[in-house]
């Protein structure tokens, strides 16, 4: 494999990363299912599950240069990516309300952690036209990360909430 072909690669793997940015927003299509199976949650709390992924990302923001510094990129992505996905995963496996809300806040920490690795990759690699084409790329990316999880959630609702 020759040079411009593994930049190539490198570039859509950096891009990749940010198709999960927005992934907290895959919930939205399922509130009134969630709320339905939890009925004696008050609404506000139902509500506020959007929110969690958002309450728990602003403080992991803070984390995620200490982690490149004191990992690595790819690992600190690795995690990143991981918490994100580990955290979608929980609802399939539980009842509870508590442990539900709790997951959002890992997707949000994933997700937190995510957002400033993935931009560094760009600005420490690339230079130019280059960097500021795929610092577009990467919110376009980012963008039909957003459609296609919305999109997948809202089918998945057809074989329940949980999926």
């Amino acid at each position: 494999m020759n040079i411009k072909s593994n930049r190539n690669i490198q570039k859509i793997v950096v891009l990749s990363v940010s198709l999960l940015r927005h992934s907290g927003e895959i919930l939205a299509p399922v509130l009134a299912s969630i709320s339905l199976e939890y009925a004696g949650v008050p609404e506000v709390w139902i509500q506020t599950l959007l929110n969690a992924t958002m309450l728990a990302l602003v403080p992991s923001l803070l984390l995620a240069a200490p982690l490149v510094k004191a990992t690595s990129h790819k690992t600190a992505t690795q995690i990143a990516i991981g918490l994100t996905i580990f955290g979608g995963l929980i609802p399939l496996f539980t009842s509870s309300f508590a442990i539900l809300f709790a997951s959002r806040l890992v997707v949000g920490v994933g997700v937190g952690l995510m957002n400033p690795v993935s931009a560094s990759l760009i600005t420490e690699n690339y230079t130019g036209s280059e960097k500021e084409q795929l610092i577009g790329g990467r919110t376009a990316v980012a963008s039909i990360g957003t459609v296609i999880l919305s999109l997948l959630g809202a089918y998945l609702t057809k074989f329940g909430w949980r999926y």
